[in-house]
């Protein structure tokens, strides 16, 4: 089960990071974000935000409900974004160069719903590429690269680390490794794929 391998996953960041794994928000919270947003959550994205808070990334931020910390604050991010909430798109992490990946609620399907990258130098309001099909996707995507980053960060030499990055990190622009794992995203309009994208970039985060 994908929400399973996910958690997993994420627990399995939070160990190698050090770091606590936080418990997901509150129904209450969720109703309260629907009301900030003016958006109805897609399911997915209800059961991700409900199910952990975190975990750490290398280089960005997951986001969340926590008022608080308006940096990983999913209502905070959209408040700073407008145009967010004509377009249905809905904050779920941040890049280290804050650029947002957004749920597309307005874009959901029986399996999920996808998330899309936006690259705020190019153009704030438009999106990049689509990223996954489905937030639970996403997620995994999301934590398995974080891992295999991890997994080369000893590695001093700046070519050889270019050379294990392109060896080991795929998503989300390995067309063939990418598709293997969300077939359903080469289904998807509304922005082009990472592959087909005027502005491929090797990193995201």
């Amino acid at each position: 089960m994908i929400s399973t391998e996910v958690l997993g996953l994420a627990n399995t960041l939070a160990r190698l990071t050090d770091t606590d794994l936080l418990p997901g928000v509150s129904a209450a919270q969720l109703e309260a974000l629907e009301s900030e947003l003016g958006l109805s959550l897609p399911w997915d994205l209800r059961e991700l935000l409900a199910s952990l808070a975190g975990p750490y990334l290398i280089d960005g931020r997951l986001l969340t409900c926590s008022p608080s910390d308006p940096r990983t604050d999913i209502a905070a991010v959209a408040r700073a974004n407008p145009v967010y909430r004509a377009e249905g798109w809905i904050p779920l992490a941040v890049d280290s160069g804050g650029n947002p990946f957004v749920v597309l609620s307005g874009a959901s399907h029986p399996d999920g719903t996808p998330v899309a990258f936006i690259d705020r130098e190019a153009n704030q309001w438009q999106l990049d590429y689509l990223v996954a099909s489905t937030v639970w996707l996403f997620g995994r995507f999301l934590f398995e690269r974080e891992i295999q980053v991890l997994g080369i960060k000893a590695i001093k030499d700046e070519d050889e680390w270019d050379k294990a990055y392109d060896t080991l990190v795929y998503w989300p622009f390995d067309e063939d490794k990418v598709l293997a794992r969300d077939p359903k995203l080469a289904t998807l309009t509304g922005a082009p794929l990472p592959w087909d994208s005027e502005r491929p970039t090797r990193r995201t985060t």
